[in-house]
């Protein structure tokens, strides 16, 4: 094996200088090829083999032309071919000095070579050589421009790519980064390249890493690395996912797989209390019964046996009432029986038939009322049921010579009542669910008290429908706890009897009808009593199908709706309400209510049609007081 480097002084200088391989036996008649060549205006680098061995040393090399001679025989040419499709190479090869045997050509071409030139063609090497490399050259031309584009459409994938793509040398030191990196990073691209990754960078590695955030909350990311060549070096090519609200929901979905869990046990314990509190009061009297019948007490015995009956059965008829109570809740049928409210009178009672369990137990009772309290719009039976739930749970959670401190006073323009115990206290961990239903903070096995764990759920829901609410505060087990309730009172303007209206100031509603539109029976009896108490023409329906149907009708003055409801919600109406010509109550004026008290959810209901938006719970005075400004608008 030989090589040279021969270069034609006379050859035009555009020529470039080429390199190429020549499979010859003969260093001879190699030399004779590359002369022939060169006298042609080619300038060569040429190398002489005749080796397998030499040959594919020499096709690592950056060779531009491979000229296989026909005739060799240390490496045939198709052996040379073999080897040369073996390697997958695109550089050209020439077979030369073959025998002109037509099958040997055909075979040669279909191998792959550029060319077949047989001994009598050797004259035509140069135009044959300068055809192949013209070939080349365009081939070449047509490769960079395909890589290019490549390296375009690769660069726009890495730029736009969501996930954050980072090269990092072996020593951790980051050479690339896409936007999307310096954003899930929140960092620029100065800060980063040449500096250290921050994190640690193994091949193969699949994990999850939190990066702190500019706004003080954390993202997660979902982190790859694989191995990489990066200008001839071994890096690391990292892509961070951001999966933060996949994580987010997955942990909502676990909190609430272990909510409903919970919920099935709390309903399973309620299940296993109703159980036992109901079976409870049977016994005494079942058992007092048997033996009035037997006929051998005296009267005295009598007595008191029927006043145990009278008693347990008395717990009985308490306990069939909440769970009552709890149906109507549910299935939305709780109904309110709205008139104006002394809060005063009915503490008041309460703590009348409260006052012998408390003296038993030598109980100290304070109260702090404030002096002309006034009056709030309720139902004085379920308002009365709550106060007796709060006091009675006072009693029952107070130790012998323990205190309750019952304060209720005006705030702004709401009534406060407010029950401290120094009693058994509140474990910090119940607290927030002390008004859940099913829940009790003893389990099932460990009561000291008895009672379904309703009450309290049961009384937050009333408050609830009063437009107020109720709140429980505890330092934890044996320091007592403070319930609180408000609730909307009625202006001192508002309580004049002689007016016969609620607003002195504002005008009469007795000339006005209103329709109210609620799927919930509850909400629909406050807004009809609150109405009809102030004198006016009150009707309601439970869906807006009905409600179209009562416009046509009824021709109300001011229509009152919720927003969420099945079938058709108060969006729905409004615009319902709105296709409807001025003499069908097209233009009536429409005020909707909602629970969902963001900015964004009033904007939608203005924007529905509605010409007033209201959140949940109402403040019955401030209700009013827009109706009227309503109807006063409507004259």
């Amino acid at each position: 094996m030989k090589s040279s480097e021969t270069q034609n002084l006379t050859s035009k200088s555009t020529l470039p200088k080429i390199e190429i391989l020549i499979v010859q036996d003969s260093y001879s008649s190699a030399e004779a090829i590359a002369s022939l060549l060169i006298k042609a205006g080619f300038k060569l680098i040429w190398h002489q083999v005749s080796t397998q061995a030499d040959y594919l040393a020499h096709l690592s090399r950056d060779l531009d032309l491979i000229l296989v001679d026909d005739c060799q025989t240390q490496l045939p040419s198709k052996e040379a071919l073999r080897l040369w499709v073996e390697k997958k190479l695109t550089i050209p090869v020439l077979i030369i000095n073959g025998e002109g045997k037509i099958p040997d050509a055909v075979a040669a071409i279909k191998a792959g070579a550029s060319n077949y030139l047989t001994s009598a063609e050797m004259k035509q090497l140069p135009l044959a050589v300068e055809q192949v490399l013209q070939e080349q050259f365009h081939f070449c031309v047509q490769l960079r421009k395909c890589v290019h584009e490549s390296e375009q459409q690769l660069q726009k994938l890495i730029t736009e790519n969501a996930d954050g793509i980072i090269a990092v040398d072996e020593q951790g030191i980051v050479q690339f980064v896409n936007p999307a990196a310096l954003q899930l990073l929140q960092k620029s691209s100065t800060q980063l390249l040449g500096e250290s990754f921050g994190f640690p960078v193994v091949n193969g590695d699949y994990l999850e890493v939190d990066i702190p955030q500019t706004q003080g909350h954390i993202l997660v990311a979902q982190m790859r690395v694989s191995q990489i060549l990066w200008q001839g070096t071994t890096a690391y090519l990292v892509s961070l996912r951001d999966i933060t609200k996949l994580k987010q929901a997955e942990e909502e979905k676990v909190k609430l797989l272990a909510e409903a869990q919970a919920a099935n046990r709390a309903k399973d314990e309620f299940l296993a209390i109703l159980s036992h509190e109901l079976r409870t009061p049977l016994n005494p009297i079942v058992g007092w019964s048997q033996l009035i019948s037997g006929g051998t007490l005296n009267q005295t015995q009598i007595e008191q046996g029927v006043e145990i009956i009278h008693r347990n059965a008395m717990l009985q008829a308490q306990l069939i009432e909440e769970i009552l109570d709890l149906s109507r809740i549910v299935r939305g049928k709780l109904q309110l029986e709205i008139s104006k409210v002394n809060l005063s009178k009915i503490v008041t009672y309460a703590l009348e038939n409260l006052h012998l369990a408390a003296q038993a137990k030598s109980i100290e009772i304070i109260t702090h009322f404030e002096p002309d309290l006034g009056l709030v719009y309720g139902d004085p039976t379920r308002l009365q049921q709550v106060i007796w739930n709060l006091l009675s749970n006072a009693v029952k959670f107070t130790s012998d010579r323990g205190r309750i401190e019952i304060t209720l006073k005006k705030i702004g323009n709401t009534a406060q009542l407010q029950v401290t115990d120094n009693g058994k206290g509140i474990e910090p961990e119940f607290l927030p669910y002390v008004f859940d239903y099913f829940r009790q903070a003893e389990n099932v096995t460990s009561r000291v008290v008895g009672g379904l764990g309703l009450g309290l759920a049961i009384v937050r829901h009333l408050v609830e429908l009063h437009g107020g609410t109720v709140t429980a505060h505890s330092d934890g087990i044996g320091q007592g706890a403070t319930f609180i309730v408000t609730l909307p009172m009625i202006d001192s303007c508002e309580q004049s009897k002689s007016e016969g209206s609620l607003f002195r100031s504002l005008k009469d509603l007795s000339q006005v009808k209103v329709l109210v539109v609620d799927d919930d029976e509850s909400s629909r009896n406050l807004l009809v009593g609150v109405l009809k108490n102030e004198g006016a023409e009150a009707i309601a329906t439970a869906s807006g199908s009905d409600a179209l149907t009562a416009i046509q009708k009824s021709h109300p003055d001011i229509l009152v709706s919720d927003i969420v409801m099945p079938e058709m919600d108060g969006y729905q109406l409004i615009q319902r309400v709105r296709e409807l010509p001025a003499e069908q109550g097209g233009n009536l004026s429409a005020i909707s209510l909602s629970a969902y008290t963001s900015s964004i959810d009033a904007q939608q209901s203005l924007a529905a049609g509605f010409d007033l938006h209201l959140n949940k719970p109402l403040d019955l005075n401030n209700f009013l007081k827009v109706v009227t400004q309503l109807a006063q608008k409507n004259l």
